[in-house]
């Protein structure tokens, strides 16, 4: 196991979000990592983010997957908001101006779930990071970095029918990532 980028004691490399990370660069680190280990194949688990880059990881090298274990994966669902700040030029601008000046972010999210636009947790989730910039920086940094890391499910829905044994896991209780995700997933690969 390792520490992505931006995490744990791993580096925290500022230029990656003008560069972001794509499914073949961690396919390519990832296989030589296993080549350097002398592992043929290995478990594929990943919790949030690092769910979704473990679809991405058993989408491009299923031949190296012994199976795939999803703990709350980010990436079964697009989400709007997200994609609108991470993935087009717009909302990584206004991203930017949010983590300088965070009083429009706050009172745009708490509109959002007075709305119904976002859900409580998501709402708590944001305002918890909105509190210090080094925490809005990082947030920043990471969906931005990580905003080209889209696993095509179908993909890995085809992966498991044919194979590759693929577990997923979900909080009962959890807002952010549903059961209801992974249920509409497994519809896919039942």
């Amino acid at each position: 196991a390792f520490d992505l980028p931006f995490h744990g004691h791993s580096p925290k490399p500022r230029e990656r979000t003008l560069l972001p990370y794509g499914k073949e660069e961690f396919a390519a680190f990832f296989r030589e990592y296993l080549d350097a280990q002398g592992i043929d194949k290995a478990v594929f688990l990943g919790y949030s983010l690092g769910g979704r880059i473990a679809l991405c990881l058993l989408e491009s090298l299923p031949e190296r997957a012994l199976k795939g274990v999803l703990l709350a994966p980010d990436g079964l669902v697009r989400h709007p908001w997200y994609r609108a700040l991470a993935g087009f030029g717009l909302g990584r601008w206004l991203y930017r101006g949010f983590v300088r000046s965070p009083d429009l972010a706050i009172g745009l999210t708490r509109g959002l779930e007075r709305l119904g636009g976002i859900n409580e947790r998501m709402a708590r989730f944001l305002l918890q990071h909105m509190q210090e910039k080094h925490l809005r920086q990082l947030v920043h940094d990471v969906w931005v970095a990580f905003r080209l890391l889209e696993p095509d499910l179908g993909r890995v829905a085809e992966q498991a029918r044919g194979g590759v044994p693929l577990h997923l896991v979900f909080g009962r209780h959890d807002r952010v990532i549903r059961t209801e995700q992974g249920r509409k997933f497994q519809q896919l690969a039942p």
